[in-house]
């Protein structure tokens, strides 16, 4: 999208650096120091300790790719998502809930949604852990919820790849999905990853978010003095046990307010 747009397009990551994912790499603090970029696009997993260690009142058009608020940004519509995930639960014949998460900001989100469709919810269910984009935090929660006394009739993981381990733990567990247990996970489109057991997958679509993130960095080159934009992007598809159903998929402005 970068190129078709005219960009001449550099990719900055320490490959050496796992860190590189929340810290900006060393050459491209090199390259902004240099004055050879024009514009940035910042995607991390950390943007408020990105934000601290770059420093990003360095002058340089920034669009962030990333959940915490920032003048000029594109984000999931986690809400829109959490919402399908349960609408999906509550017409499966679920009646209570639970939720693994990397942010703690969606756990109201996910409370509100869930109270407003009548759909238990208990607070052990509720899951939070900085980790929860592994396969080893999912496995470790899941058997965590499990333990418990009380158990929810479907579970929200937040990232695919977490969603892995849920998905291997429950085979551990021999638990039946969908007659004890159904799971939902936020997922990318495209990223068709393996998992033991039956999953309904909300997709986004990195198209969508490199689409919105490369016309609002054209905007803010064009305009300095551009007002803030946030630019949230729908799900783009649900896909159950590998069909596909089609749903929106678009990036429109969120009403900072």
């Amino acid at each position: 999208h970068a190129e078709r747009a005219g960009f001449d397009v550099h990719i900055y990551q320490d490959e050496d650096d796992i860190a590189s994912l929340e810290y900006p790499s060393k050459a491209l603090l090199s390259a902004v120091a240099e004055e050879k970029l024009a514009g940035l696009i910042a995607v991390t997993s950390n943007m408020m300790l990105w934000r601290k260690t770059f420093q990003c009142d360095c002058g340089l058009p920034t669009v962030e790719i990333g959940y915490y608020p920032g003048n000029y940004r594109v984000f999931l519509d986690y809400r829109a998502a959490i919402s399908r995930a349960l609408e999906l639960a509550k017409a499966e014949g679920c009646q209570s809930a639970g939720l693994m998460s990397n942010l703690p900001e969606v756990l109201p989100i996910f409370c509100a949604e869930a109270k407003q469709m009548g759909l238990a919810t208990v607070d052990n269910w509720l899951l939070h852990r900085p980790d929860m984009v592994t396969e080893r935090a999912g496995y470790e929660a899941f058997r965590d919820v499990w333990r418990t006394p009380s158990r929810p009739k479907a579970i929200l993981i937040m990232d695919d790849v977490a969603a892995k381990g849920v998905a291997q733990a429950v085979a551990a567990l021999g638990i039946d999905v969908p007659g004890q247990l159904r799971l939902f996970v936020l997922a990318n489109k495209g990223l068709n990853l393996f998992y033991p057991c039956p999953v309904t997958r909300i997709e986004f679509d990195p198209e969508d978010v490199a689409r919105a993130g490369i016309g609002l960095l054209r905007e803010l080159l064009q305009n300095a003095s551009l007002p803030p934009r946030q630019l949230l992007v729908t799900p783009c598809a649900v896909n159950i046990n590998g069909t596909h159903g089609l749903e929106c998929s678009a990036a429109h402005e969120h009403d900072r307010q």
